[in-house]
């Protein structure tokens, strides 16, 4: 039987004011650097993988950097905590193609392709099977970010509108598995791990839909500087793009050992993101790929394709370019290249 269930959205109201602007300090300060870097990140592997993998192998410190990390429950408090000078860099998914819109911020790293990390799941007393079965109920999410694009092409692949067949409350993330899990709210997308949360929380729990299904709803995450710090550092960015490659390089040639560094700093509460659960929804991709789809467009191509469904679910206008520095990533990718090539000739002879 599939029961539709309507709440007033007073029930939720207290758990929004509540988590707006809700970011804990991430306590992994490096001592003895030389220039401090204030970074915010959403926690999920997508985005804070190489990130954790630097850190705790001492990367960063290399370069003299000392990353002061905030963790953040959604890009929404991110975003806010950015805008308002709190951050010198954050690690972002969706809400990047909204910068052009708000006028500030300027991408100079590529992270990761999200492929997979968004699911849309029901409460197991509703009865429901599939995505027509949400005509007129309320999803809760949060507008603008990852799960609100899956969201919308999810219900677009199978004839329903994302604005005005369901009614989609948006919370931050925490608020909303917070509501799903006291049965405030009965259908949520949302977003890696949180799932894995709710499916201990909340035996029977349904999946109605994956991202992995729906190509369109695929994301870059991306490294963003503010203004004034990518005007005044450019050597500090390089030298993150520099410990950045080595970290991904690591993930990519030693996956096993790096994923369960990563789960085990970043994600101790949950073993089964070193076991893999979570890598097989993200795409990483090699420093030469990622040059590639810089020269041949790809990464524009993707960052439209988000910044289009922006415009239309979140209401940025699209009348502005992604603000990108290419030429950081490129020149020091390159560096790298010939730097590891060099090596490997010379240990030839």
């Amino acid at each position: 039987m599939f029961v539709k269930t309507r709440w007033p959205r007073r029930s939720l109201a207290l758990l929004f004011f509540l988590s707006l602007g809700f970011a804990t300090l991430s306590g992994f300060s490096l001592p003895g650097a030389e220039t401090t870097v204030r970074v915010g990140y959403v926690s999920t592997p997508s985005v804070n993988g190489q990130l954790l993998v630097a850190q705790e192998k001492g990367y960063f410190q290399e370069e003299g950097l000392r990353l002061e990390g905030r963790d953040f429950t959604s890009d929404i408090p991110l975003m806010r905590a950015f805008a308002g000078g709190n951050l010198d860099v954050a690690i972002m998914g969706a809400m990047l193609a909204s910068l052009p819109a708000q006028g500030f911020g300027r991408v100079f790293l590529v992270n990761s392709r999200e492929i997979d990390n968004c699911l849309l799941l029901a409460r197991p007393e509703t009865g429901a099977e599939k995505l027509e079965d949400l005509q007129g109920t309320m999803v809760v999410s949060v507008r603008g970010t990852s799960a609100h694009l899956f969201l919308h092409h999810a219900l677009k692949a199978h004839g329903l509108d994302s604005e005005r067949d369901i009614d989609l409350v948006s919370l931050d993330m925490a608020a909303a598995v917070e509501a799903f899990l006291a049965g405030s709210v009965s259908y949520i997308a949302t977003w890696y791990p949180h799932d894995l949360r709710i499916r201990e929380k909340v035996p029977g729990v349904r999946t109605l839909a994956r991202a992995g299904d729906y190509p369109q709803a695929g994301v870059l995450t991306a490294w963003v500087a503010s203004d004034a710090y990518y005007a005044s550092n450019p050597d500090t960015l390089k030298g993150i793009i520099r410990a950045w490659i080595r970290a991904n390089q690591d993930l990519l040639v030693s996956p096993q050992e790096n994923r369960d560094l990563v789960g085990r700093i970043g994600y101790p509460d949950l073993p089964e993101l070193a076991a893999g659960e979570g890598w097989s929804r993200i795409k990483l991709h090699s420093t030469r790929e990622w040059l590639d789809f810089y020269a041949d467009g790809s990464v524009d191509a993707w960052l439209d394709q988000t910044r289009e469904f922006l415009a239309y679910g979140a209401g940025w206008p699209q009348d502005t370019e992604l603000i990108m520095d290419r030429q950081l990533f490129w020149e020091t990718g390159k560096a790298a290249l010939a730097k590891v090539e060099g090596q490997g000739e010379h240990d030839q002879e």
